[in-house]
């Protein structure tokens, strides 16, 4: 969801600053049409924008989106979001993600409105559209506050996945104040509070309660003295259960505050349990929830690394990426996200080496090694030469390269060796050069006469060399 961080000049000090999107360059939500082959460097999409019902034909350059249209993640049909550049006539995609369209609509709290243009509590609802330009998968939201020309205007916004409320900010002006969560943006937001169903106020706590004790979304935060004249806030922002943090949170830390801001911060989502942190994660609810799920499938794909079954196991890396609610690059998509797929190769080429049955292979390839400066893996090779086939005259060539390699170890740890003592003497050197050369110059400070000074300084210069 969109959040923005609001600098207070007198109080705490932090901005974290949001996406400018453009209107001509976003679609906020629109069906793909038609997509041509994604094996092409230049894939071509056209989308109809739901909004407006243009169509607009843009180009995937990056390999990540071809490849989800290539293995059936994305199709035709989908419902998408997509941000795009206008570059020589042509419309690059910049951003293209999968949504379900229903992201950008809130339903408020609202009756009749009163002389301050503020909706009050009751069923009726009113649709209005608010920012939210990177949204969760089944992300909606409820707003409680003032409406204006069917906009949000004043209010608290409970943001839901799935129907399952599990945050709030509060909206005032048209724009987020995120300082809801170091517990002064709530109470800016005090004048809804009474809107927003079993609403209660504590010390420490402003949001959602049951029998007196924080149950639904809400913000607890706390602070403390961290010096003369500054504090530390601390908050956590989300679901609460039966007086404790309870699922998706959001904690923010703000450090060493005073006058002129804070030190420090640090912000980010984790999944409690009982007022405990169990792990961090992203997505919302579901995502934490899919992280800890996907856990064991991760752990599937570590092992069949192990057994180097390696394009299993970057498929179930893959298939975990896909359910973990994390954000991955294009990167964690081609070599993997908790394994790596080069390495997993790597290693597996050189077990295959290894466990070779003709000794002239086997020397060749440690041969190759060597080459590329892998004298690691030539070793391990020439080893398993000289223990599998003792016999052989490939063994004796093994056994002679092996003595090669150490005269090369040690002939490159006695140049590093030299090297260092060279360092040393030359730093030594240089140190007592300009010790000399620091004592002669204060020798010369008690001259008066300018030019006697300037002479005298001139031969300290010529004293030594550094």
């Amino acid at each position: 969801m969109f959040k923005k961080m609001v600098i207070l000049a007198a109080a705490l000090v932090v901005l974290l600053g949001g996406e400018t999107v453009y209107a001509d360059t976003l679609i906020r939500s629109g069906v793909v049409s038609k997509a041509a082959s994604p094996d092409s460097s230049d894939m071509t999409v056209l989308i109809k924008d739901n909004a407006t019902g243009d169509s607009h034909e843009v180009v995937i350059t990056d390999s990540l989106t071809k490849n989800k249209f290539q293995e059936g993640t994305l199709n035709v049909g989908d419902t998408v979001r997509v941000k795009f550049e206008d570059i020589g006539g042509r419309k690059v995609s910049k951003m293209f993600r999968k949504t379900d369209g229903s992201d950008s609509f809130i339903t408020s709290v609202a009756s009749t409105t009163t002389s301050a243009n503020m909706y009050q509590s009751s069923n009726a609802t009113c649709d209005a559209n608010v920012p939210n330009p990177s949204p969760l998968l089944n992300e909606t939201a409820s707003f409680y506050g003032e409406c204006r020309d069917g906009k949000p205007l004043n209010g608290i916004i409970i943001w839901k996945q799935n129907g399952v409320p599990f945050q709030l900010s509060c909206f005032l002006n048209g724009a987020f104040d995120d300082t809801v969560d170091i517990g002064i943006g709530i109470d800016k937001c005090s004048k809804y509070h009474s809107l927003v169903p079993n609403f209660c106020s504590k010390s420490d706590y402003r949001g959602q309660c049951l029998n007196d004790e924080p149950h639904g979304v809400g913000v607890k935060f706390w602070q403390e003295s961290a010096g003369i004249g500054t504090k530390n806030y601390e908050s956590l922002n989300g679901q609460f259960v039966g007086g404790k943090a309870n699922g998706y949170i959001r904690s923010r830390n703000l450090k060493k505050c005073g006058y002129f801001g804070c030190s420090g911060h640090e912000m980010y989502n984790a999944w409690y349990e009982g007022g405990d942190e169990q792990y961090r994660c992203e997505g919302g609810p579901d995502g934490c929830r899919a992280k800890k799920t996907t856990e064991s499938i991760y752990a599937r794909a570590e092992q069949s690394v192990k057994s180097f079954r390696c394009e299993e196991a970057l498929k179930l890396d893959r298939q975990a990426q896909s359910k973990d609610g994390q954000k991955h690059t294009e990167s964690d998509y081609k070599n993997g996200y908790k394994i790596s797929f080069s390495s997993c190769v790597e290693e597996r080429t050189l077990n295959t080496h290894l466990r070779g049955k003709n000794p002239q292979g086997m020397y060749l390839a440690a041969g190759q090694y060597e080459r590329k400066g892998e004298s690691y893996n030539a070793r391990k090779i020439y080893e398993a030469i000289v223990e599998r086939f003792p016999s052989s005259s490939w063994a004796v060539k093994a056994n002679d390269r092996l003595l090669g390699i150490k005269a090369d170890s040690d002939a490159s740890s006695r140049q590093s060796e030299f090297e260092s003592n060279r360092r040393y003497e030359r730093e030594k050197d240089a140190k007592e050069c300009r010790n000399r050369k620091a004592s002669c110059w204060s020798s010369c400070s008690d001259i008066k006469d300018y030019s006697a000074r300037s002479s005298c300084q001139s031969r300290c210069n010529s004293i030594c060399s550094e």
